[in-house]
């Protein structure tokens, strides 16, 4: 009896053992299977780690779409060929999602009006206005506003009337729109009629419209205000027909005028950088939750 016994223990024991060992094999086997799958799919994905789908990288979203947690028609830069791919790996039938960029602002023309433009891009399509173009000229280019000041040296700027850019009623607002359209005119009707166009005297008069704005708004503000003191920077603050109208305005109105030597008027950011530089030699130090104040004044922190 005994004997039957232990038989039967030992045939039950090696049975659970070869159970155990089946299962093990099984999954292994299945884990395989479930590899393969993935990294057919993360061959079919561009391999970009662009983020538009919501995932950190193409392998992130390869195992979402495998495991069934994430759509598989996420891919934008994979477009249809990705599509294509990914519907045969998985056998379903893929529509590519729509995206559309969304403007969340009321900055239409309709809405809000613009109140100022940026100088140095104006000044840049005048360049090219005038020298046909950034390419094969030897006026145009970028940027455009030294040049303006360049061959403006050489001209009349009472020559052509352009118009003053002014904003509904009130005297701080401005839009240099209409100036670039007045530009534009001027070159294309001289062009239609024949006339050969005088370039020194266009860029002279054309920063002269420019000039007398800046300096008229910026003069009465410091009126309003009870400024003694004013300074102009970045870019434009190197052009020399802005700095001797603002001087001489400011002499006039009793103003402390103050301006950069023109080698410092370089672009806003590597102000920004050198400000940065200095902050950091006197030991000043900041976390990763530190964040832009577009509002922030002059000496505040």
């Amino acid at each position: 009896m005994n004997g039957i016994l232990f038989a039967i223990a030992i045939i039950g024991g090696v049975g659970l053992v070869g159970g155990v060992l089946l299962a093990v094999v099984s999954h292994f086997c299945d884990t395989g299977n479930e590899n393969e799958r993935l990294a057919e799919i993360s061959d079919a994905l561009p391999g970009a780690n662009c983020g538009a789908c919501g995932f950190a990288g193409c392998d992130s979203y390869a195992e979402a779409v495998e495991n069934g947690s994430a759509e598989p028609n996420l891919c934008a830069p994979g477009g249809a060929d990705a599509a294509k791919k990914l519907s045969e790996i998985l056998g379903v039938e893929i529509e590519l999602a729509t995206k559309v960029a969304r403007v969340n602002c009321k900055g239409c023309t309709d809405v809000a009006e613009t109140r100022y433009n940026y100088i140095g891009m104006l000044s840049c399509k005048a360049a090219a206005a005038l020298g046909g173009g950034m390419k094969s000229c030897d006026f145009g280019g970028y940027p455009g506003g030294p040049k303006i000041d360049r061959v403006s040296k050489e001209g009349n700027p009472e020559a052509i009337k352009f118009p003053r850019a002014k904003v509904g009623e009130n005297i701080y607002d401005f839009s240099f729109s209409g100036l670039k359209s007045a530009v534009l005119n001027y070159l294309n009707g001289a062009q239609m009629k024949g006339e050969e166009v005088n370039v020194p005297d266009v860029a002279a008069s054309f920063q002269k419209a420019v000039t007398d704005v800046l300096v008229e708004h910026a003069i009465h503000g410091a009126k309003e205000y009870n400024f003694k003191k004013l300074a102009i920077a970045g870019g434009v603050a190197s052009n020399s027909s802005l700095r001797a109208a603002m001087q001489a305005a400011c002499d006039k109105a009793g103003i402390a005028f103050y301006h950069p030597s023109p080698i410092y008027c370089t672009d806003n950011a590597a102000m920004i950088g050198v400000a940065g530089y200095y902050e950091y030699i006197k030991g000043a130090r900041h976390g990763w939750d530190l964040n832009a104040v577009p509002n922030l004044k002059l000496g505040e922190r």
